[in-house]
């Protein structure tokens, strides 16, 4: 369960892969909201239908400030940028 792991690791959001590919990533964000939003229970929702499929990816080597500027520039809200 990707909420369980999340406590486990102390983190708030996970990288949905399928051996190497990156598929999505599902924050604690996505389950409050798709709960809330569904009125369901948690129990009944499932990654793949939360999780976000667009992800923003930057590379390890770029700066805070060249992150903040990428962000900036996609005019998108993003809580969370996964780096590769």
């Amino acid at each position: 369960d990707a909420a369980d792991l999340m406590k486990q690791w102390d983190v708030g959001a996970l990288l949905v892969m399928e051996r190497d590919v990156l598929l999505g990533m599902i924050t604690e964000r996505d389950c409050v909201r798709q709960v809330l939003a569904r009125r369901r229970s948690v129990d009944d929702l499932r990654v793949e239908d939360i999780m976000t499929r667009e992800v923003k990816v930057v590379s390890a080597d770029r700066t805070t400030d060249e992150c903040m500027f990428l962000i900036e520039q996609l005019e998108a809200y993003i809580g969370r940028t996964p780096m590769a």
